[in-house]
């Protein structure tokens, strides 16, 4: 093991020895020291998670969008226990040579992790040094380390009937949603009697470059239509003015009306209110939150973490 890499390895686990009974930060606030605001392990030292760091390798790097970079590592068969995750979790990064912790979303789905031995993950670039490492310096044949942590996941139990599912995303907040979508369509082939209710995704972006994974949405959505639904807002561009009805596509912010359209819809088909995991920037978060058990959630089926 190189030096660099030794190093870093010795200041996470003292970080994590020194943290470990901080209260985290009001996650909704993002003002004040951006340094302490974006500071991943303050802000989730009281979250579980896997003790284990493991070695991954980049087997892919892409350009998701001008910002967004697409980054796939591969997995040793030696670690995928380890690092079997939930739909909707995080990892922590230890990046050699960086010694700010990066966390960052899943977006493939657990069983994707298993059938192809990868995590999936979508970087925006920004100044602080783990994105900036993942936009700027990632290469194929990188090693980082990893561990999953998170306590907000969606689990599939075949034991019990599950609820129809409504995924709010805001820009890059559609990472875990990713995960849980896919993960959904997963579960649903697996049980294709009609066990599995409607899932009904909603993503929200200021241009139609910036909808990060439209095509596999789509796709999903278009190959199983009765089960899975989506929306696409685009906030700052306007679209054609002759896409029909039918069409996914709206020039406009998600709305109060979109909202109980939207639960009153899943409610309807489903005969039970919908389970609701929302993503974004905090004030997204928050505004969706307070909207979906305006229009009757329930608050223990609402689910968001706010650790940005």
């Amino acid at each position: 093991m190189n030096r660099g890499l030794l190093k870093t390895r010795f200041l996470f686990h003292s970080l994590t020895r020194r943290l470990i009974s901080v209260r985290p930060a009001v996650m909704s606030n993002q003002s004040g020291d951006d340094d302490k605001c974006r500071d991943h392990l303050k802000r989730t030292a009281s979250t579980p998670r896997l003790q284990t760091l493991c070695p991954v390798t980049v087997s892919e790097v892409s350009d998701l969008s001008s910002t967004v970079k697409g980054i796939t590592f591969q997995i040793s068969r030696h670690y995928l226990e380890e690092l079997h995750f939930k739909a909707g979790q995080w990892v922590d990064m230890i990046i050699p040579g960086v010694e700010t912790v990066g966390g960052f979303s899943i977006c493939n789905s657990p069983s994707d992790l298993m059938k192809n031995h990868r995590i999936v993950l979508a970087v925006k670039n920004s100044e602080h040094p783990p994105a900036h490492w993942c936009n700027t310096k990632c290469r194929v044949g990188d090693q980082v380390q990893v561990r999953v942590g998170g306590n907000c996941f969606y689990e599939f139990d075949p034991k019990q009937q599950p609820r129809p599912l409504l995924l709010i995303g805001g820009g890059v907040g559609i990472n875990p949603l990713l995960s849980i979508f896919m993960y959904r369509s997963d579960m649903y082939g697996l049980h294709r009697s009609g066990d599995v209710p409607r899932t009904h995704l909603v993503l929200t972006a200021r241009k139609k470059s910036e909808l990060l994974f439209e095509n596999q949405i789509t796709s999903v959505c278009e190959s199983n239509p009765a089960a899975f639904t989506c929306r696409f807002h685009v906030t700052k561009e306007q679209l054609s003015t002759c896409q029909p009805p039918s069409s996914p596509y709206r020039s406009r912010r998600f709305t109060p009306e979109d909202m109980e359209e939207t639960i009153s819809g899943l409610t309807a088909v489903d005969s039970v209110s919908p389970e609701c995991y929302i993503c974004g920037p905090p004030p997204f978060i928050e505004r969706c939150a307070d909207l979906a058990t305006e229009f009757g959630l329930d608050k223990n089926l609402v689910h968001y973490e706010k650790w940005w």
